[in-house]
């Protein structure tokens, strides 16, 4: 809870810092040929990436909603976004950034993309990436406090977002990082986000069984506290 407390604090400085260093925030004028690009959502709305959840993988690709403000495009035109050097604490080594962000003709809402990757010391920490729309002579950067994004980056274990409520209830029962460890040890997978309900049945199945037979074979799994692992999976089949 404190860790959250002040990641929400370092949030909220730091989009202060950008908007008190940036030019004063003016409406952006919907008319005529100007163009604008931002991102989806304003500067409080960070992300967080962890590579735990992606096992044996050393990089990753990951995209970040923008929009376009103004008329659409009839050709597709390109736009750049940087590094935020002063205000990241992540190295060069943990990441890379195309030379141009591609924003396609006719539509309103694409996306920018940003490799991610691991280093071993995100096996112990979390580092922050922040990530600024500098814009082109096709597309101007928009409003202010959409121009911005932060990633926080690490490889540390954490209760994924995915296992709320109805997971523990339904499915996975409650979390242990022991737990968590096993499942993807089994699966060979950690984010379960992009799944749909089938296919993220399929993978919790597939955990259950092993748990079946492991404890068949003699040799249960037990959690932290010495509870028979299988014994806290709710989830039937």
């Amino acid at each position: 809870m404190k860790k959250t407390s002040n990641n929400k604090i370092l949030i909220w400085a730091l989009a202060s810092a950008i908007c008190f260093v940036s030019c004063k925030k003016e409406e952006i004028p919907l008319y005529g040929n100007n163009r604008y690009v931002q991102f989806t959502s304003d500067i409080r709305d960070s992300i967080a990436f962890s590579f735990f959840y992606h096992p044996g993988k050393d990089e990753e690709t990951i995209g970040i909603p923008v929009k376009l403000v103004g008329d659409l495009g009839s050709q597709d035109a390109g736009y750049r976004v940087e590094v935020l050097a002063s205000e990241s604490t992540a190295s060069t080594s943990n990441y890379s950034l195309p030379a141009e962000q591609v924003f396609r003709k006719g539509v309103a809402k694409d996306t920018a993309w940003v490799t991610l990757k691991k280093t071993p010391d995100l096996d112990t920490k979390d580092v922050r990436l922040v990530l600024r729309i500098t814009g082109s002579q096709e597309l101007a950067p928009g409003q202010t406090d959409c121009t911005f994004k932060v990633i926080r980056i690490t490889a540390t274990v954490s209760k994924p977002l995915w296992w709320d409520a109805n997971m523990n209830q339904y499915y996975m029962g409650r979390y242990s990082e022991k737990k968590f460890r096993t499942f993807m040890n089994v699966t060979g997978v950690g984010d379960l986000t992009p799944l749909n309900n089938s296919e993220r049945l399929i993978l919790m199945l597939q955990f259950k069984y092993y748990l079946i037979e492991q404890k068949a074979n003699g040799t249960p799994v037990y959690m932290e506290d010495g509870a028979d692992m299988l014994s806290t999976v709710p989830l039937l089949g």
